[in-house]
């Protein structure tokens, strides 16, 4: 039987379990949803290579091990080799850039943007830096190496380095083009966390967010809110009978 690598797992309110949400799918899942949300700023293979590889730690043989035995959650078919230890998984697919793609920009801001998924965008230095490196001030390469073994993994390891520099990359930088550079940076970050969330959400809560008001109804409830406050008013009524 295959081996099923987890992204997250819930057990429903029976004692029994839902089926698990699979890492393939929650990765192929962010990255869509990512690149969708940055197709409008003409992004889309920044956010989407920010998907496939924001939780590629979770491959880790340790994280495998780390999740069933947190949850309580156990495949009988699964025989997974761990230390017990629970590998840093958001910071593996930073550490994989910077190796692949050394010191390019793309690497830079994607290893930025995933290695801040979880806790927050870092200072862009010294934090991130120290993000990647482990206690022993070395860059993850273990865990790195036996995520790389894992067959599936391997297929989200192959994914092309985005060519779509920002045009305000490419200008000379000044105050006004860091600023924009600084949006650009959040705004890709927001389509990565916003997709995982989603996802990670959609299986945990079975439920298809939609249904919501329009802006144009929101106003008009809005305005009528305020109209009724306004004329309730015991001070307004005074006023206006000045």
């Amino acid at each position: 039987m295959k081996k099923e690598f987890i992204a997250h797992v819930k057990q429903k309110n029976d004692g029994s379990w839902k089926s698990p949400h699979l890492l393939v799918e929650h990765l192929n899942e962010t990255a869509n949803k990512a690149g969708e949300f940055a197709s409008g700023f003409e992004n889309k293979d920044w956010a989407e290579l920010a998907g496939f590889l924001h939780d590629l730690g979770k491959y880790h043989p340790d994280w495998q091990s780390y999740l069933r035995r947190k949850s309580g959650y156990y495949d009988i078919e699964a025989h997974i080799e761990s230390t017990g230890n629970r590998p840093n998984h958001s910071q593996a697919g930073a550490a994989y850039l910077f190796e692949l793609f050394k010191n390019s920009k793309a690497a830079k801001i994607l290893s930025y943007v995933i290695g801040g998924h979880h806790s927050g965008l870092p200072d862009w230095e010294p934090q991130l830096h120290s993000r990647i490196m482990d206690e022993n001030q070395r860059l993850i390469k273990d865990d790195l190496e036996k995520v790389k073994q894992v067959d599936e993994a391997k297929h989200f390891l192959n994914k092309s380095i985005p060519s779509s520099i920002p045009s305000i990359y490419k200008t000379s930088i000044d105050k006004n083009s860091n600023e924009q550079i600084h949006l650009w940076i959040r705004m890709l970050f927001s389509c990565l966390v916003d997709a995982d969330f989603l996802d990670t959400e959609k299986y945990m809560d079975e439920k298809e967010r939609g249904g919501y008001l329009s802006i144009v109804e929101l106003k008009e409830r809005f305005d009528n809110y305020m109209s009724e406050k306004k004329s309730d008013s015991e001070l307004n009524k005074k006023r206006n009978g000045i």
